[in-house]
């Protein structure tokens, strides 16, 4: 089991999430680490931006596993070595995008007032860009 919850941390590629720690920047910059709720608003924006990258990494890695499976070290990712199947892979990627969309139609729906529909907007464009 352990190995299996590996796989799929590996398909989800978690250690490129410390991109998104930026999110938390002008909580730092501002010195506003007692205030609640941004704290929380950046942990929300954290988490949305680190399930949609991952998303689209399973996206890019579906996209690529032929030419993967002939690599010499890509062909240890989860796809192209059929640790993971492409339909499981589907299964997650569509989840976290569900997921991703709904935390910021439903929680950030109220912070996000004034630019709610571009914000949507520019998430929908990275992933299409991607």
């Amino acid at each position: 089991m352990a190995k299996t919850v590996y796989t799929y941390l590996k398909l989800l590629r978690i250690h490129q999430w410390v991109k998104n720690l930026f999110v938390f920047a002008p909580i730092f910059f501002s010195f506003s680490f007692l205030n609640l709720e941004a704290l929380i608003n950046a942990l929300y924006a954290f988490i949305g931006f680190s399930f949609i990258a991952s998303s689209i990494y399973i996206i890019n890695e579906w996209k690529d596993v032929e030419l993967d499976r002939l690599h010499p070290t890509k062909k240890q990712r989860p796809l192209a070595s059929k640790a993971i199947s492409i339909r499981n892979a589907f299964i997650v990627c569509i989840t976290l995008l569900i997921f991703e969309f709904s935390t910021y139609l439903f929680i950030l729906k109220t912070i996000l007032q004034p630019y709610y529909y571009s914000f949507i907007l520019y998430l929908m464009s990275f992933i299409v860009l991607n």
